[in-house]
């Protein structure tokens, strides 16, 4: 007669911690497949945010970086000292008080970013209330940069934020538009 082999009851605990030890070890590798992903369909919420966190904080290299070939030229040769950050201190009102931190907030129709642009309200917020900045981004060479803002205004309003968003409402453009 055949005897019959029994099972350790080990072998299989192995099994389970091989399978979960390779499970973990693949995480780190998924998590950074999904935010290159999420990176490069949406890293123009990265690049406003970024800069308007940089111009808020007056970081004139970190903020000028961020600035698209065009603004970068047209500040140096109409911002007082060249810097961005000297530019928007102008409709940055003491009344706000101190600047506490940026969101994203609203992004513009998706059927006008064939073209690699997208504009989006950041709402920024401060001691006393919060601001809508509106940023205009093209994708350059696989970058984001920024080659417009307007707003810096208090806001409450959503159909205010959305007609800085359409560019029906231009106040406080920059760089200013062209008459």
């Amino acid at each position: 007669m055949l005897k019959r082999k029994s099972l350790s009851p080990r072998k299989p605990q192995y099994c389970f911690i091989v399978l979960f030890l390779i499970s973990i070890s693949c995480l780190p590798i998924l998590a950074l497949i999904g935010f290159q992903v999420f990176s490069q369909e949406n890293g123009w919420i990265y690049t406003g945010e970024n800069f308007v966190e940089a111009l808020l904080n007056e970081d004139e290299e970190k903020a000028f970086e961020y600035l698209s070939q065009e603004a970068q030229l047209f500040t140096q040769e109409n911002c007082p000292d060249g810097q961005i950050t000297s530019c928007a201190k102008d409709y940055i009102s003491p009344e706000w008080g101190d600047f506490e931190n940026t969101v994203y907030f609203l992004q513009g129709d998706p059927a006008n970013h064939e073209n690699d642009d997208y504009s989006a309200v950041f709402t920024t917020f401060w001691e006393n209330g919060r601001v809508s900045i509106v940023v205009d981004m093209v994708n350059e060479d696989g970058d984001w940069v920024v080659t417009s803002w307007r707003g810096f205004i208090i806001s409450h309003d959503e159909n205010l934020d959305a007609s800085l968003l359409r560019g029906n409402n231009l106040m406080n453009q920059f760089p200013p538009p062209v008459q």
